[in-house]
């Protein structure tokens, strides 16, 4: 195969790289060498690439098909020649395999050479292949978008983190430009933090810090990825900086644990930190490690996940380790090793992911319990302001006590409407975003418009027989709840808030199970859920599939409630002991 052949095809799937690397401030030299027939590219080859003025290098194997590829690297610099670097392919890192961008580009680095390099030498180790491509990027020079000052973001909560933005290292944000990114980042429920380094110099000023971060950007997007891979870096000197784009509060998806993407957060500390590996290995500072523990107590105050509890996850497709639809016990805060065949994030670092979780479970904040309403109540759960957020309300007989937020205190709003006999139950009837009240009453329902003290029914129909147990959500995703009734574990579904036949019907849990419902994994549908014995049980389609997930909680549960606390469009459970409100416990882990 000549290498003509092979670089278009290379190529065509990525953003055109020259245009990745402007806005980066990065010049670019890119030199390609093709095997021959007395000289192959095979264990033993070996090129040298002069007249270059580069910091970071990029080896590229121009041919999808050639066998997977390990090499030495050193760099010369008027200082004179460096040691040896061992790279090779890394299938556990990246994107879910389908899930974001392409994977045919086989890039290998990057390599922090230094800011003089003048020289490289590449040999290969293990593999072959038709060409290599090196690529020499000075990463030196100023990006398009750049900041120096600290970004504040801090949750609602006492624990705070502060973050260098994205604009703090020059990234262009996401290549929407590249096949499989156009669609821009996701977000799934939150699940677990895995732990990463970056395999590259632990010898770097504070000043070249964005230099490396923009080179690890680059060499991302060089393999057809949508955007830097970690949500986070994390540098010696305890500096933290985001990553991919998107909000940094949000649970979005990255792309640095292949099969395990989707619900996890991917924080990396600049370094190399396995023994007996290139460049030379040290401990992570406790600069580090410390930054390390306050981004994870942050992210996970945020997302109601304790740093010293474990989960379940199924693997998605990627993984060297796990096949697809495995599913794996991991701790809350796990490393790259404990999902894929890799030593990632070195031994070093693994080593202090025990007490790494120790310190992020001293500064992670539960959520807080408040106390509202009175023995007796019923409690129930609704966003009465439409602001996003689901807050507390108490029924007491046929009046519905309200608060505007999580929080304790005299009802802010009280709703007097039907009868202390009816069955309550919530839901945004009209779309307009905000819940109110409506009742069921022997197989007819009564739905109001308006949060005010004595609404009128705007809505009244049909549905069920006498006996049902009235149930709601927003079935289809359409930004309007609809009706349902459960009838022992079967469960009677209509898409919006009127009267007709059940248009979709199934089984599931029990009929002495608590019944419930909420959008588990962020797609805008609500589904069933069921309380049995101190666990909740979660399914993700309107269907009799056993479920998805289990989620052990705690305490003796008077009553279960969902919503989303947060405002991030991922509903949660909460409980009520008593008079004491929990707004969450852990986010749903939806397998």
């Amino acid at each position: 195969m000549s290498l003509a052949s092979v670089i278009p095809v290379i190529e065509s799937v990525r953003a055109p790289l020259d245009a990745l690397a402007a806005p980066l401030g990065i010049a670019r030299q890119v030199v390609d060498r093709p095997g021959t027939a007395t000289a192959p590219i095979a264990p033993g080859w070996s090129t040298t690439v002069s007249g270059l003025h580069a910091s970071t290098v990029l080896v590229s194997l121009l041919d999808a098909r050639g066998e997977a590829l390990e090499i030495g690297l050193r760099s010369h610099s008027p200082s004179g020649w460096s040691k040896w670097v061992d790279i090779d392919e890394s299938p556990d890192e990246g994107p879910d395999r389908g899930a974001e961008g392409v994977t045919s580009a086989r890039v290998l680095g990057p390599v922090w050479t230094g800011r003089a390099t003048d020289q490289v030498q590449v040999v290969v180790w293990r593999g072959s292949g038709s060409a290599l491509r090196v690529e020499a990027l000075d990463t030196s020079g100023s990006p398009a978008s750049r900041a120096s000052t600290f970004a504040v973001r801090s949750t609602a909560g006492p624990t705070t983190a502060k973050l260098l933005s994205t604009s703090a290292w020059g990234s262009p944000g996401w290549s929407y430009r590249t096949a499989g990114c156009e669609n821009g980042p996701k977000v799934a429920p939150l699940q677990l933090a895995i732990v990463h380094h970056t395999v590259t110099t632990n010898d770097y000023s504070p000043s070249e810090t964005p230099e490396l971060i923009r080179g690890i950007y680059y060499s991302h997007l060089a393999r057809g990825w949508c955007d830097i891979a970690y949500n986070f870096l994390v540098d010696r000197f305890g500096r933290i900086w985001q990553g991919r784009s998107g909000p940094a509060n949000a649970p979005v998806v990255g792309g640095h644990a292949a099969g395990f993407n989707t619900g996890s957060v991917g924080i990396a500390l600049l370094g190399q930190h396995q023994s007996n590996a290139s460049p030379p290995a040290v401990s992570p500072s406790s600069a580090q490690i410390d930054a390390l523990a306050t981004v994870i107590a942050w992210k996970f105050t945020l997302h109601g996940l304790d740093p010293s509890s474990s989960t379940y996850y199924t693997a998605r497709a990627g993984s060297t380790r796990f096949a697809e639809g495995t599913v794996v016990h991991l701790a809350r805060v796990a490393g790259h090793r404990d999902t894929g065949s890799t030593s990632c994030p070195g031994d070093y670092t693994y080593a202090q992911l025990g007490d790494l979780r120790t310190r992020a479970s001293a500064r992670w904040r539960s959520p807080k319990p408040f106390g509202y309403g009175s023995t007796g109540d019923e409690a129930l759960w609704g966003d009465w302001n439409g602001d996003g957020r689901a807050d507390p309300a108490v029924r007491r007989g046929n009046k519905y006590l309200m608060r505007m937020s999580a929080s304790g205190g005299p009802a802010q709003l009280t709703v007097t409407f039907g009868r202390g006999t009816d069955q309550a139950i919530v839901g945004d009837w009209d779309r307009d975003g905000t819940d109110t009240i409506g009742v069921y009453r022997e197989g007819t329902v009564y739905l109001t418009s308006e949060n005010t003290p004595r609404p009128t029914a705007t809505r009244t129909f049909r549905y069920g027989t006498s006996g049902d147990e009235a149930i709601s959500g927003d079935w289809d995703g359409d930004g309007g709840d609809g009706i349902g009734v459960r009838r022992g574990n079967e469960w009677l579904l209509r898409m919006g808030a009127s009267g007709g036949p059940a248009q979709i019907s199934f089984h599931f849990g029990r009929a002495t199970d608590t019944a419930f419902t909420g959008d588990w994994d962020g797609d805008g549908r609500d589904t069933a859920a069921v309380l049995r014995g101190g666990v909740a049980y979660l399914s993700a389609t309107h269907s009799s599939s056993p479920p998805v997930a289990e989620q052990p909680l705690a305490g003796e549960l008077r009553s279960i409630l969902s919503g989303d606390p947060t405002g991030e469009g991922f509903d949660m459970v909460g409980s009520v002991e008593g008079t004491t409100w929990t707004p969450w416990q852990r986010m749903a882990s939806v397998r």
